[in-house]
């Protein structure tokens, strides 16, 4: 599965989702071949949510995933339309992730690019800007999800 969560989140009831290219079907995780996939393994997790954990209020996440379209057109568009960017966390997978491709494999691309924007770089602000997408970080009620999945 490429989707799994944490509850709670931070001693509140929000529902953190993450997620990995744990994808192996030969198509990229986000293709339009595997966004049934996708949408399986959110309904399957928020049906776990929805029985395990009635408690829970909203769903956050935080990715630079949350610039690509394929991504995002796996949620809600409560969800999406709450996305807020909070810069550059250097310290987290959810903005290094973007130099990773299925299997954990570089992205040399990508990492190319960064490489040569941070050389030119002046400023800490500038290299932090060579990173090609922040991170984004939506958080909605978590009732606009069943609504969407259809899970009651």
């Amino acid at each position: 599965s490429c989707f799994w969560y944490s509850y709670p989140f931070r001693d509140q009831p929000k529902v953190r989702l993450h997620f990995s290219n744990a994808d192996r079907s030969g198509h990229g995780a986000l293709s339009l071949e595997r966004t049934d996939a996708r949408q399986a393994e959110l309904i399957e997790i928020l049906t776990e949510i929805h029985t395990k954990h009635p408690d829970a209020e909203t769903v956050r996440g935080g990715s630079w995933l949350y610039n690509l379209d394929p991504y995002c057109r796996l949620f809600p568009p409560e969800y999406i339309a709450s996305r807020k960017p909070v810069g550059y966390e250097l310290q987290f997978w959810a903005l290094w992730g973007q130099f990773l491709r299925g299997g954990f494999r570089i992205s040399e691309e990508a990492v190319q690019q960064f490489l040569e924007s941070v050389e030119r770089a002046a400023t800490a602000e500038e290299c932090e800007q060579s990173f090609p997408y922040e991170v984004l970080r939506p958080e909605c009620d978590i009732q606009h999800f069943y609504q969407y999945y259809e899970i009651a």
